[in-house]
């Protein structure tokens, strides 16, 4: 292409005057948002965070300001988490120093030591590998769909505190046929407002 434009420009005779305008009213220099401004935790696994530990500090590549709203996670302004509430996903809002702008982090609490109630109340046995299964989890979401493939995704229900189940009423008592299908809270607990809530999002 360019041996066929020069090759063209010769046989051109025609002297060109090329002229050049520009106008400003000030300088103005904008500082470009830098492109290394990101999240840089091992834990941070395609655009979610898993915080499996109580005192986590979250890394970055360069120095950002850390808020966040939500009641289920305790963090510092410099991005040390004191907890997040086992299995809530919340939002942190992420303030880089040297630009200004702003990123909004998406983090899990990826353990199965820090819940609230009922959850404490109610939950199984502590699981030995608690961040390996949200991985393993993370990661087969990632996977689906799956082409001509059949797959089910299971979720457990919200909060459920009001009442209580007849087996922990009654111990060693079989109860009614089917007493966990009742509405009855002397027979089965059942959903609170936000398990509800939680149920139908």
């Amino acid at each position: 292409m360019k041996s066929f434009i020069k090759r063209h420009l010769l046989l051109v005779s025609v002297p060109i005057l090329l002229l050049t305008f520009s106008c400003r009213k000030k300088a103005e220099i904008i500082d470009p948002v830098p492109q290394n401004e990101k999240i840089t935790s091992a834990e941070f696994k395609d655009d979610l965070l898993f915080v499996n530990k109580n005192n986590y500090q979250i890394q970055t590549s360069d120095d950002a300001t850390f808020t966040s709203s939500d009641p289920s996670i305790t963090i510092s302004s410099t991005g040390l988490v004191g907890r997040v509430t086992s299995g809530e996903v919340v939002t942190i809002n992420v303030t880089w120093t040297k630009s200004g702008s702003q990123t909004k982090l998406c983090a899990l609490g990826a353990t199965d030591t820090e819940h609230i109630n009922p959850f404490v109340k109610f939950h199984a046995a502590t699981s030995d590998n608690a961040y390996g299964q949200y991985m393993q989890g993370w990661q087969t979401l990632h996977k689906l769909p799956i082409t001509g493939e059949t797959y089910y995704i299971v979720l457990r229900h919200g909060d459920a505190d009001k009442g209580k189940d007849y087996n922990l009423l009654h111990p060693g008592v079989e109860g009614p046929a089917n007493w966990w299908k009742s509405r009855d809270t002397t027979l089965a607990r059942q959903l609170n407002d936000q398990g509800k809530q939680r149920s139908t999002e």
